[in-house]
């Protein structure tokens, strides 16, 4: 009899499943209230999963065995949750996106451009993730950035290996590459190149995001917080952060590093006019004028009016 019930049951559900396939959408009251069967495939359903860990189904099976039963709505959740289970019981199984991801555990914290070809690059960002405090100490968040904001992707744990989301897994194909990168940069310092690239396109420090204000680490790329984090030269002792991207990538490359720039030429000291020394001409000098304009840049101001004079009627 048990065996006759257990079949019967099945061949009900199947009917249900095959029902569901053809509306090819998620069951509505209404549909249960057209098919009266329905609710007897709910209802079954829901009290044999009655002491499952699922908070609903649990509800549903108390609500099935009461002595109004399930409502049309209450069946229709508990249909359309058979439909999502079969449908993750006959998914195949994939293998997990962090084994296609190099390992992070050495790249620091930033914000990076990669280039991945003369038109297209990607932003990515590996930050703190203290915020997740049922993971462990260390753990970081990997994000991409999308038009004008970041879209965090997953985690990336205290050992370097990256845990995407559901919503992560799309921006594989996009990260792989850029990851790749910056896990190969670690050895050559070449990482610090994809930090600064991002720093260059606003005034965002590289490491923290915080807007920068002062033009030391505008040319720099980071902030004097950052830079002391890091052990990094900030102020007078660094260089702009265009000469170290080209050090590091013609060192990278296996190239010498560019000579600095010569330092441009001191101009030519202008000589001082008549006016300039000595003010308007308001006391008949100004037949000596040429002949002022033509030395006295070359030697001493005159200690008074007679030094002045001598000097003027020697000649």
């Amino acid at each position: 009899m048990t065996n006759a019930f257990t079949s019967a049951r099945d061949d009900a559900e199947r009917a249900a499943f095959e029902l569901g396939d053809r509306l090819g959408r998620k069951f509505e009251p209404q549909d249960v209230a057209e098919n009266g069967w329905l609710k007897r495939v709910a209802t079954e359903y829901a009290l044999a999963c009655e002491t499952t860990n699922n908070s609903f189904m649990a509800d549903m099976g108390r609500a099935a065995r009461s002595r109004w039963g399930l409502s049309n709505a209450q069946a229709k959740g508990v249909l359309n949750t058979m439909m999502a289970r079969r449908a993750r019981a006959s998914a195949p199984a994939s293998a997990p996106a962090a084994a296609e991801l190099p390992n992070l555990r050495e790249v620091p914290s930033a914000r990076y451009r990669v280039s991945l070809t003369e038109r297209e690059s990607v932003a990515v960002r590996i930050d703190s993730a203290a915020w997740a405090q049922d993971k462990p100490e260390g753990t970081r968040c990997l994000a991409i950035r999308e038009g004008h904001g970041w879209t965090n992707l997953g985690f990336i744990t205290p050992q370097g290996s990256v845990e995407l989301w559901k919503k992560g897994r799309p921006f594989l194909p996009r990260l792989a590459a850029p990851l790749a990168t910056l896990a190969n940069g670690v050895a050559d310092g070449s990482w610090l190149i994809y930090a600064l690239a991002y720093a260059q396109e606003g005034s965002e420090c590289a490491f923290c995001g915080l807007e920068l204000d002062t033009s030391e680490s505008l040319t720099v790329g980071y902030g004097p917080t950052c830079a002391k984090k890091r052990g990094l030269p900030w102020g007078a002792k660094a260089e702009p952060m265009s000469v170290v991207m080209a050090r590091l990538a013609a060192k990278a490359a296996g190239q010498p590093a560019p000579a600095p720039a010569a330092p441009a030429p001191a101009p030519a000291p202008r000589k001082r006019t008549y006016e300039e020394v000595f003010g308007p001409d308001e006391d008949g000098w100004g037949e000596r004028k040429e002949f002022l304009d033509n030395t006295v840049n070359d030697a001493p101001a005159p200690s008074s009016l007679l030094d002045l004079a001598n000097r003027l009627y020697s000649k």
